[in-house]
């Protein structure tokens, strides 16, 4: 399946990272290249209804995509453990999002994630600390 990166690898936006994938039952290898990161307001965490969970954190809606580089049938799969890394070397503290939520759609494989190069965009929501 090839050589995966690296954990604690440090990759500039549009730099490819590649992961060991698995998902029902069969492994293969993904692409995962970060294109954007935008900060996000404290107050459209709202309509998620975090309460007190979210107090002091400001969202920051990270979008990749994902490429399927071994070609194995990874259809209709989601990105779930990508998330994002504090400055300090810690696991940014994430949210899962059941449904739409406008400032970072999430997205999935469809039933053509089946092949070798196929793609998808998704959008992970990652909570930091202050501003």
């Amino acid at each position: 399946m090839g050589d995966f990166t690296k954990p604690g690898t440090e990759l500039k936006f549009g730099e490819k990272a590649l992961v060991p994938a698995k998902s029902k039952g069969v492994e293969g290898t993904w692409g995962v290249t970060a294109t954007g990161i935008k900060k996000g307001d404290p107050a459209e965490l709202t309509p998620l209804n975090l309460g007190d969970k979210a107090a002091g954190l400001t969202p920051y809606y990270v979008t990749f995509v994902i490429t399927n580089e071994s070609g194995t049938d990874f259809a209709f799969t989601s990105a779930g453990q990508v998330g994002g890394q504090l400055g300090d070397g810690s696991r940014a503290q994430g949210v899962s999002v059941i449904g739409k939520f406008a400032p970072c759609e999430r997205g999935s494989a469809t039933k053509d994630f089946t092949t070798k190069s196929a793609t998808f965009t998704t959008c992970t929501v990652t909570l930091a600390g202050g501003t």
